[in-house]
């Protein structure tokens, strides 16, 4: 009798409460976070337990929230001890990126932390649903494959120019045992070599300036082989 009265009175119903985050508890092996909500309008204090969008072994899709936090927390039976945050909610601090509003995608970390997009296998980015098939150029490895082809290029630069400061330089010796004149083509020579040597400072310009200085690399996107 008394377990059927239990029965018909049982609240099974989800209670839905608002509230702002006032402190947070990660637990030691990272099992949980708990947090401490003042739920509105009666400023009383629970703990409550962090949801996550998607979680797994090592992995998932995490995003700690911040105290001042407005969340939205649901309570099985009524139950306080049983309370979880279901979701955050946006706030006069907390804005709806503009891109956002225009019906994009945003995925927008807080300011000064980092994006982690992290997998042991593969990491794609795609215009449509096929894989795709392009590898990323690595940073630091095309800049020293760069900079070596540049330094190389600079190098058989200085060793044409020194053929040609040779062959204009150059005097064979006539039939009558005298040194001819200058090569007929001398003029043309002295071109290509001034070419030649505005190409050198052209290149090392940009191997120090743009390439050696990583003004070719990204600030903000990083990548591993």
């Amino acid at each position: 009798m008394i377990e059927d009265l239990r029965e018909l009175l049982k609240d099974d119903k989800l209670h839905l409460l608002l509230g702002q985050i006032k402190r947070l508890h990660l637990s030691k092996d990272r099992s949980y976070l708990k947090v401490e909500v003042c739920i509105w309008p009666e400023n009383r204090i629970i703990i409550a337990e962090m949801t996550w969008e998607s979680v797994g072994p090592e992995s998932g899709f995490y995003q700690f929230p911040a105290v001042g936090d407005a969340v939205l927390c649901g309570s099985i039976e009524g139950d306080v001890d049983q309370t979880y945050i279901l979701k955050r909610l946006s706030s006069e601090e907390d804005k709806i990126p503009l891109n956002a509003v225009d019906g994009h995608t945003v995925l927008k970390s807080l300011a000064g932390k980092k994006i982690w997009n992290t997998s042991d296998t593969r990491i794609n980015l795609s215009k449509g649903d096929a894989e795709p098939i392009e590898n990323i150029v690595l940073g630091q490895v095309f800049k020293a494959t760069y900079s070596e082809h540049l330094g190389k290029l600079v190098n058989v630069i200085e060793e044409v120019v020194k053929v040609i400061e040779k062959y204009n330089l150059h005097r064979a010796i006539g039939n009558l045992g005298y040194p001819t004149g200058t090569p007929d083509n001398i003029g043309d020579m002295t071109t290509i070599k001034t070419d030649l040597e505005t190409l050198k400072t052209d290149i090392n310009t940009i191997k120090s300036d743009k390439v050696d200085a990583e003004l070719i690399l990204s600030d903000l996107a990083f990548t591993e082989k």
